[in-house]
């Protein structure tokens, strides 16, 4: 059964990842990959191409990490798996994060949180918090930052993740670490370290050792900063160690499994020219006995067997290099072929990037737009008011006509549905699940989630909707009450994530 092989050799991967034996996860994983793609198995192979970006990511190799994710997001995609699209699109946020692009990474955190929400899966809706948090701690915002890590912990007390809990303590120590909260850090990493030293994670362990020396350190307790310090070394020792031992012993199957392999092919080689050898003895001895008498033309009738054999081998040899040269060519077109599609996916990522990037900016140049517009027409507006004031009676009956034109014009929905098709296009679905959600929501309830979506402040919607800030604040009560939210409930961050 080579799905359940496959399977098996998938999960002692996973084992092996927390653990911390990353290198000895490798091995299984590239197994479980080769058997899966046997079976045809696309599930499967999403699942270990997610795996195998991690431990590559893991060791530096983020470009292969990524090829690996986009690699497992188009399976998911293709067997409809919205949890592994979540993970992927969680762990493909973490390598931005890694690689400084925090914008990027946040946008595919949210992708991410969107999926798990629908299909309400705790622990990776849980990991997606995490990842937010340590981002907002990244960004330096401190606030956003806290707030995420809770939500990450509630979720993973819930579901009774150790591993997940771990995490958390270890982060919510280096926040307060940050900010010279050196007490609450101590307590965290503490935490993180006895939970990590149950469950064997020996490199986490590690990390949270090193992050309560600098604890240590900062409080002047040099004592406990350097024994922790050097238990931090031992671990970190330990594990190279085993890092080590592990890619020498695979170099050393690898090199008798390519030396028996050689040996075999040499001892074929030399029984089949044995066997050769041997029909010759017997059809020349079988001549010699039946046809003694015809000595003569047994003797010419050899020298014609040994020319034909001669001939027929030179033969073989001609055929045998037109074949390699062959399949050199094949393999050289295959090879061009792999490459051309790898250069086609590059560039498709690219330009998919692009677009939804130039779709994002004419979202907020229109909504921009609407603000400019507005206020501009109210200015207008204003300084006619006030000429009218002091002015003769036909001129107060054109400004007043004016007036009226201009505001006409502010209310105008043109705008608005300029401003619709272009947010549809960045955030695909928003206003179908809204009404599925909330049907009690108004025409104008809508508007007002599309633009705290977008992260416009209340002046600024106050502006578009031609209102005054007060009468905007008055709406955001409404709807919070429409939408059966609690009253302190931050509708930008809500909406934002939503």
């Amino acid at each position: 059964d080579l799905d359940e092989i496959a399977y098996a050799h998938n999960r002692l991967g996973l084992l092996l990842v927390a653990k911390g034996e990353m290198a000895k996860a490798t091995e299984y994983y590239y197994k479980a990959i080769r058997y899966f793609e046997r079976s045809q198995n696309k599930s499967g192979t999403a699942d270990v191409c997610n795996n195998l970006g991690v431990v590559h990511s893991h060791f530096g190799q983020n470009d292969i990490a990524m090829d690996y994710y986009f690699k497992a997001l188009d399976l998911f995609k293709q067997t409809d798996d919205k949890q592994g699209r979540a993970q992927v699109l969680n762990n493909i946020a973490t390598l931005y994060k890694e690689g400084e692009k925090t914008d990027t990474s946040l946008n595919y955190l949210l992708k991410a949180v969107n999926i798990l929400r629908q299909i309400n899966h705790p622990t990776d809706i849980a990991t997606a918090y995490m990842n937010i948090g340590v981002l907002y701690s990244e960004k330096e915002v401190p606030d956003s930052n806290m707030y995420y890590l809770n939500l990450a912990e509630k979720h993973f007390e819930m579901q009774n993740n150790k591993r997940g809990l771990s995490s958390v303590y270890h982060y919510k120590s280096q926040h307060h670490y940050k900010y010279h909260r050196i007490e609450k850090a101590e307590q965290f990493a503490l935490s993180a370290v006895d939970i990590r030293k149950d469950i064997g994670n020996m490199e986490a362990l590690a990390n949270s050792k090193k992050l309560l020396a600098d604890i240590y350190a900062a409080q002047n307790d040099y004592a406990k900063a350097y024994k922790t310090q050097s238990e931090y070394q031992q671990l970190k020792d330990s594990i190279s160690e085993r890092e080590m031992e592990l890619k020498f012993s695979e170099l050393k199957l690898k090199y008798e499994s390519a030396t028996k392999d050689k040996a075999i092919l040499l001892l074929k080689k030399e029984a089949q020219e044995r066997r050769n050898y041997n029909t010759i003895l017997i059809i020349v001895a079988s001549g010699l006995v039946v046809f003694s008498v015809l000595l003569f033309y047994a003797f010419r009738t050899k020298s014609r067997l040994l020319k034909s054999n001669r001939k027929y081998y030179e033969q073989q040899q001609t055929l045998n290099k037109l074949n390699m040269e062959k399949q050199e060519a094949e393999n050289r077109l295959l090879e061009e072929e792999v490459k051309r599609k790898e250069e086609s996916m590059k560039l498709e990522k690219e330009n998919y990037q692009a677009d939804i990037e130039h779709k994002s900016r004419e979202l907020l140049t229109s909504a921009m737009h609407l603000v400019n517009k507005n206020k501009i027409l109210a200015s207008i507006r204003d300084s006619l008011d006030d000429i009218s004031i002091n002015a003769d009676a036909a001129f107060r009956n054109n400004a007043r006509k004016i007036i009226a034109e201009i505001d006409k014009t502010i209310h105008v929905d043109s705008d608005w549905e300029q401003f619709k098709m272009h947010f549809e296009q960045v955030n695909s679905g928003f206003f179908e699940k809204l009404e599925a959600e909330y049907p009690n929501l108004t025409r104008s309830d809508m508007k007002i989630c599309a633009y705290l979506k977008i992260n416009l402040s209340t002046k600024e919607i106050a502006q578009i909707m031609n209102v005054s800030p007060g009468s905007v604040h008055k709406r955001f009560y409404r709807l919070r009450r429409k939408m059966e939210l609690e009253p302190k409930t931050n509708l930008t961050k809500f909406f934002m994530v939503y």
